[in-house]
Protein backbone atom coordinates (compact mmCIF):
# COMPACT_ATOMS: atom_id res chain seq x y z
CA UNK A 1 0.00 0.00 0.00
CA UNK A 2 1.19 3.71 -1.04
CA UNK A 3 0.40 4.90 2.78
CA UNK A 4 3.04 8.38 1.95
CA UNK A 5 2.10 10.27 -1.61
CA UNK A 6 4.31 13.18 -2.15
CA UNK A 7 4.63 15.37 -5.32
CA UNK A 8 7.51 17.61 -6.05
CA UNK A 9 7.08 20.24 -8.08
CA UNK A 10 9.40 22.96 -9.10
CA UNK A 11 8.91 25.98 -11.00
CA UNK A 12 9.85 26.75 -14.65
CA UNK A 13 12.29 29.91 -13.18
CA UNK A 14 13.96 27.20 -10.60
CA UNK A 15 12.81 29.93 -8.06
CA UNK A 16 10.01 28.16 -6.27
CA UNK A 17 9.68 24.45 -4.99
CA UNK A 18 6.70 22.61 -3.37
CA UNK A 19 6.42 19.17 -2.05
CA UNK A 20 2.27 18.71 -1.92
CA UNK A 21 1.41 15.28 0.19
CA UNK A 22 -1.59 13.53 -0.23
CA UNK A 23 -3.51 11.64 2.43
CA UNK A 24 -3.68 7.67 2.47
CA UNK A 25 -7.09 7.84 3.01
CA UNK A 26 -8.26 9.91 0.42
CA UNK A 27 -11.14 8.65 -1.90
CA UNK A 28 -10.97 9.54 -5.54
CA UNK A 29 -11.12 7.82 -9.03
CA UNK A 30 -8.70 6.09 -10.08
CA UNK A 31 -7.89 5.81 -14.04
CA UNK A 32 -7.49 3.11 -16.45
CA UNK A 33 -3.68 1.52 -15.84
CA UNK A 34 -1.58 -0.46 -17.62
CA UNK A 35 -0.54 -4.06 -16.54
CA UNK A 36 2.13 -5.80 -16.72
CA UNK A 37 0.94 -7.81 -19.23
CA UNK A 38 -0.20 -5.33 -21.39
CA UNK A 39 -3.58 -4.88 -20.73
CA UNK A 40 -4.87 -1.61 -18.80
CA UNK A 41 -7.28 -2.21 -15.31
CA UNK A 42 -10.48 -0.72 -15.67
CA UNK A 43 -11.44 2.85 -14.52
CA UNK A 44 -12.41 3.43 -11.22
CA UNK A 45 -15.34 6.11 -9.93
CA UNK A 46 -14.23 6.20 -6.70
CA UNK A 47 -11.29 4.30 -4.63
CA UNK A 48 -8.92 4.91 -1.80
CA UNK A 49 -5.63 6.81 -2.88
CA UNK A 50 -3.25 4.10 -0.91
CA UNK A 51 -4.89 1.13 -3.53
CA UNK A 52 -3.40 2.75 -6.58
CA UNK A 53 -0.06 0.62 -6.48
CA UNK A 54 -2.09 -2.65 -5.96
CA UNK A 55 -3.94 -1.64 -9.04
CA UNK A 56 -1.12 -1.20 -11.35
CA UNK A 57 2.17 -0.19 -9.48
CA UNK A 58 3.48 3.01 -9.32
CA UNK A 59 2.74 3.79 -12.93
CA UNK A 60 -1.66 3.85 -11.54
CA UNK A 61 -0.37 6.26 -8.51
CA UNK A 62 1.30 8.65 -10.70
CA UNK A 63 -1.32 8.59 -12.93
CA UNK A 64 -3.53 9.22 -10.29
CA UNK A 65 -2.27 12.15 -9.21
CA UNK A 66 -1.89 13.93 -12.39
CA UNK A 67 -5.39 13.41 -13.01
CA UNK A 68 -6.71 14.83 -9.47
CA UNK A 69 -4.44 17.63 -10.28
CA UNK A 70 -4.15 18.46 -13.40
CA UNK A 71 -0.38 18.62 -13.19
CA UNK A 72 1.82 16.15 -15.82
CA UNK A 73 4.13 13.61 -13.84
CA UNK A 74 6.86 12.89 -16.24
CA UNK A 75 9.36 11.14 -13.09
CA UNK A 76 8.43 9.09 -10.72
CA UNK A 77 10.12 7.07 -7.72
CA UNK A 78 9.31 4.70 -5.60
CA UNK A 79 10.98 4.18 -1.81
CA UNK A 80 10.35 1.49 0.42
CA UNK A 81 11.02 0.83 4.42
CA UNK A 82 14.45 -0.46 3.89
CA UNK A 83 15.34 2.31 1.52
CA UNK A 84 14.44 4.54 3.94
CA UNK A 85 16.37 3.38 6.67
CA UNK A 86 19.39 3.44 4.15
CA UNK A 87 18.83 6.90 2.79
CA UNK A 88 18.39 8.34 5.95
CA UNK A 89 22.04 6.99 7.27
CA UNK A 90 23.35 8.38 3.65
CA UNK A 91 22.09 11.55 5.01
CA UNK A 92 23.81 11.22 7.71
CA UNK A 93 20.33 11.76 10.02
CA UNK A 94 17.92 14.54 10.64
CA UNK A 95 17.70 16.31 13.66
CA UNK A 96 13.81 17.23 15.06
CA UNK A 97 12.21 18.81 18.31
CA UNK A 98 9.99 17.22 20.61
CA UNK A 99 7.86 19.68 22.57
CA UNK A 100 6.64 16.15 23.92
CA UNK A 101 7.55 12.32 24.02
CA UNK A 102 6.39 10.49 20.74
CA UNK A 103 5.23 7.33 22.29
CA UNK A 104 4.05 4.87 19.50
CA UNK A 105 4.75 1.88 20.86
CA UNK A 106 2.52 -0.27 20.34
CA UNK A 107 2.26 -0.22 16.90
CA UNK A 108 5.69 1.02 15.46
CA UNK A 109 8.02 0.35 18.34
CA UNK A 110 8.53 3.71 18.24
CA UNK A 111 9.32 6.14 21.56
CA UNK A 112 11.31 9.68 21.22
CA UNK A 113 12.11 11.95 24.48
CA UNK A 114 10.31 15.72 24.10
CA UNK A 115 13.66 17.91 23.11
CA UNK A 116 16.03 17.45 20.04
CA UNK A 117 16.46 13.85 18.66
CA UNK A 118 18.46 12.98 15.64
CA UNK A 119 17.11 10.65 13.66
CA UNK A 120 18.87 8.07 11.65
CA UNK A 121 18.32 4.39 10.44
CA UNK A 122 14.93 2.56 12.05
CA UNK A 123 14.22 5.52 14.11
CA UNK A 124 13.94 7.90 11.35
CA UNK A 125 12.07 5.24 9.57
CA UNK A 126 9.63 4.94 12.45
CA UNK A 127 9.05 8.46 12.87
CA UNK A 128 7.95 9.14 9.52
CA UNK A 129 5.80 6.09 10.00
CA UNK A 130 4.41 7.09 13.23
CA UNK A 131 0.55 7.99 13.99
CA UNK A 132 -0.41 6.96 16.95
CA UNK A 133 1.60 8.99 18.87
CA UNK A 134 1.25 12.33 16.98
CA UNK A 135 -1.77 15.07 16.38
CA UNK A 136 -4.78 13.13 16.84
CA UNK A 137 -3.83 9.70 15.67
CA UNK A 138 -4.86 9.76 11.85
CA UNK A 139 -2.96 9.97 8.42
CA UNK A 140 -3.09 14.03 8.26
CA UNK A 141 -1.17 14.36 11.80
CA UNK A 142 1.15 11.95 10.53
CA UNK A 143 1.91 14.35 7.10
CA UNK A 144 2.37 17.16 9.58
CA UNK A 145 4.99 14.98 11.41
CA UNK A 146 6.79 14.33 7.85
CA UNK A 147 6.71 17.77 7.25
CA UNK A 148 8.84 18.61 10.46
CA UNK A 149 11.24 15.99 9.54
CA UNK A 150 11.44 17.21 5.28
CA UNK A 151 11.97 20.99 6.22
CA UNK A 152 14.82 20.01 9.06
CA UNK A 153 15.96 17.85 6.31
CA UNK A 154 16.16 20.88 3.55
CA UNK A 155 18.05 22.99 6.74
CA UNK A 156 20.39 20.80 6.74
CA UNK A 157 21.28 20.07 3.15
CA UNK A 158 21.50 23.85 2.92
CA UNK A 159 23.43 24.47 5.69
CA UNK A 160 25.77 21.82 4.96
CA UNK A 161 25.94 23.05 1.12
CA UNK A 162 25.19 19.60 0.26
CA UNK A 163 23.76 20.60 -3.12
CA UNK A 164 26.73 22.43 -4.63
CA UNK A 165 29.16 20.12 -3.76
CA UNK A 166 29.62 17.42 -6.68
CA UNK A 167 30.95 14.80 -4.41
CA UNK A 168 28.12 14.84 -1.85
CA UNK A 169 26.07 14.91 -4.88
CA UNK A 170 27.29 12.14 -6.60
CA UNK A 171 27.14 9.65 -2.86
CA UNK A 172 23.81 10.67 -2.58
CA UNK A 173 22.49 9.77 -5.60
CA UNK A 174 24.58 6.57 -6.12
CA UNK A 175 22.56 5.91 -2.22
CA UNK A 176 19.11 6.97 -4.57
CA UNK A 177 19.74 4.58 -7.46
CA UNK A 178 20.75 1.61 -4.95
CA UNK A 179 17.69 1.94 -2.59
CA UNK A 180 14.61 3.21 -4.61
CA UNK A 181 12.75 2.37 -7.76
CA UNK A 182 12.54 5.23 -10.31
CA UNK A 183 10.78 5.70 -13.48
CA UNK A 184 12.95 4.45 -16.57
CA UNK A 185 13.85 8.28 -17.79
CA UNK A 186 15.56 8.85 -14.06
CA UNK A 187 16.75 5.46 -13.29
CA UNK A 188 20.81 6.70 -13.35
CA UNK A 189 23.04 9.11 -11.28
CA UNK A 190 23.60 12.28 -13.82
CA UNK A 191 19.76 12.45 -13.63
CA UNK A 192 19.46 13.00 -10.15
CA UNK A 193 22.65 15.04 -10.21
CA UNK A 194 20.69 17.02 -12.88
CA UNK A 195 18.01 17.49 -10.49
CA UNK A 196 20.28 18.47 -7.06
CA UNK A 197 21.57 21.63 -10.01
CA UNK A 198 18.38 22.44 -10.61
CA UNK A 199 17.21 23.08 -7.09
CA UNK A 200 20.06 23.77 -5.41
CA UNK A 201 19.57 27.66 -5.09
CA UNK A 202 16.27 27.27 -4.17
CA UNK A 203 15.76 30.00 -0.86
CA UNK A 204 14.31 27.94 1.95
CA UNK A 205 11.54 30.65 2.22
CA UNK A 206 10.54 29.56 -1.63
CA UNK A 207 9.99 25.87 -0.27
CA UNK A 208 6.53 25.04 0.40
CA UNK A 209 5.59 21.45 2.33
CA UNK A 210 1.49 21.33 1.94
CA UNK A 211 -1.01 19.22 2.51
CA UNK A 212 -3.59 18.54 -0.55
CA UNK A 213 -6.74 20.03 1.06
CA UNK A 214 -9.87 17.98 2.24
CA UNK A 215 -13.15 17.29 3.91
CA UNK A 216 -14.58 14.45 6.01
CA UNK A 217 -16.12 11.66 3.19
CA UNK A 218 -19.54 12.49 3.53
CA UNK A 219 -20.55 8.61 3.65
CA UNK A 220 -17.12 6.88 4.07
CA UNK A 221 -16.33 6.55 7.68
CA UNK A 222 -12.76 7.40 8.30
CA UNK A 223 -11.71 8.77 4.99
CA UNK A 224 -11.85 12.06 3.10
CA UNK A 225 -12.50 13.62 -0.34
CA UNK A 226 -10.68 16.33 -2.14
CA UNK A 227 -11.50 19.73 -1.43
CA UNK A 228 -11.32 20.81 -4.87
CA UNK A 229 -12.19 24.60 -4.42
CA UNK A 230 -9.02 25.19 -2.06
CA UNK A 231 -7.21 22.91 -4.29
CA UNK A 232 -7.85 24.54 -7.15
CA UNK A 233 -6.75 27.57 -5.20
CA UNK A 234 -2.93 26.01 -4.29
CA UNK A 235 -3.02 24.21 -7.60
CA UNK A 236 -3.18 27.29 -9.19
CA UNK A 237 -0.75 28.78 -7.47
CA UNK A 238 1.65 25.73 -7.96
CA UNK A 239 1.36 25.81 -12.13
CA UNK A 240 1.86 29.96 -12.03
CA UNK A 241 5.44 29.44 -10.32
CA UNK A 242 3.91 32.21 -8.21
CA UNK A 243 5.79 32.40 -4.39
CA UNK A 244 3.42 31.52 -1.67
CA UNK A 245 3.01 31.13 1.92
CA UNK A 246 1.80 28.36 4.08
CA UNK A 247 -0.62 30.74 7.04
CA UNK A 248 -1.32 27.02 8.92
CA UNK A 249 0.99 24.33 10.52
CA UNK A 250 -0.36 20.92 10.28
CA UNK A 251 -1.99 19.02 13.43
CA UNK A 252 0.10 18.09 15.98
CA UNK A 253 3.13 20.56 14.61
CA UNK A 254 4.55 23.51 16.82
CA UNK A 255 6.35 26.72 14.95
CA UNK A 256 9.29 27.83 17.58
CA UNK A 257 9.30 31.13 19.08
CA UNK A 258 5.84 31.67 18.41
CA UNK A 259 3.01 33.02 20.48
CA UNK A 260 0.00 35.04 19.96
CA UNK A 261 0.70 38.82 19.14
CA UNK A 262 -0.20 41.00 21.77
CA UNK A 263 -0.68 45.27 20.91
CA UNK A 264 1.77 47.43 23.04
CA UNK A 265 -1.10 48.54 25.39
CA UNK A 266 -1.40 44.83 26.22
CA UNK A 267 -4.39 44.50 25.25
CA UNK A 268 -5.76 41.54 22.94
CA UNK A 269 -6.93 41.16 19.39
CA UNK A 270 -10.77 41.54 18.61
CA UNK A 271 -11.45 38.04 17.93
CA UNK A 272 -10.55 36.91 14.42
CA UNK A 273 -8.61 40.42 13.99
CA UNK A 274 -4.86 40.54 13.49
CA UNK A 275 -2.09 42.99 14.47
CA UNK A 276 -0.54 44.22 11.45
CA UNK A 277 2.60 42.87 11.88
CA UNK A 278 5.11 46.51 12.22
CA UNK A 279 1.53 48.38 13.15
CA UNK A 280 -0.85 50.14 11.03
CA UNK A 281 -0.05 54.05 9.70
CA UNK A 282 -1.30 56.25 12.01
CA UNK A 283 -1.70 59.35 9.48
CA UNK A 284 -4.88 57.69 8.06
CA UNK A 285 -2.86 56.49 5.06
CA UNK A 286 -2.96 52.43 3.86
CA UNK A 287 -0.36 50.57 3.74
CA UNK A 288 0.40 49.68 0.24
CA UNK A 289 0.76 45.81 -0.58
CA UNK A 290 3.90 44.52 -1.90
CA UNK A 291 3.32 43.07 -5.08
CA UNK A 292 6.04 40.97 -5.30
CA UNK A 293 4.86 39.20 -1.88
CA UNK A 294 4.45 35.93 -1.45
CA UNK A 295 0.45 35.00 -1.58
CA UNK A 296 -0.82 33.08 1.68
CA UNK A 297 -2.63 30.14 0.94
CA UNK A 298 -6.18 30.33 2.72
CA UNK A 299 -6.10 29.07 6.62
CA UNK A 300 -7.57 25.66 5.97
CA UNK A 301 -4.65 24.27 4.38
CA UNK A 302 -2.15 23.75 6.23
CA UNK A 303 1.64 23.12 5.93
CA UNK A 304 5.21 25.10 6.47
CA UNK A 305 7.59 26.64 4.68
CA UNK A 306 11.27 24.77 4.78
CA UNK A 307 13.01 27.99 7.11
CA UNK A 308 10.53 28.04 9.25
CA UNK A 309 11.69 26.01 12.42
CA UNK A 310 8.94 23.32 13.81
CA UNK A 311 8.96 20.90 16.41
CA UNK A 312 5.91 17.55 16.37
CA UNK A 313 3.64 18.33 19.32
CA UNK A 314 3.33 14.76 19.80
CA UNK A 315 -0.34 13.11 20.76
CA UNK A 316 -2.30 16.31 20.97
CA UNK A 317 -5.97 14.92 20.38
CA UNK A 318 -7.21 11.71 22.09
Amino acid sequence: LNDVNLMLHVSADHKNATVISFPRDLMLPIPSCPQPDGSSSSPMSEQQLNTTMSVGGLPCTALTIEELTGIPIPYAALITFDGVINMSNAIGGVDVCLTQPIDDTEYTGLYLPAGNNTLIGMDALQFLRARHGVGDGGDTSRISNQQVFMSSLMRKVKDSNTLSDPIKVYSLAKAAVENMTFSDNMANVPFLQAVAGTVKDIDLDHINFVQYPTYTHPYQPGRLTPDRASADVLLNLVKSGQAFDVATAGEGVQVEGETPAVPEDGTAPAEGETPAEGGAPTDGTTATPDPNAPVELPSNITGQRADRQTCSAGRTVY
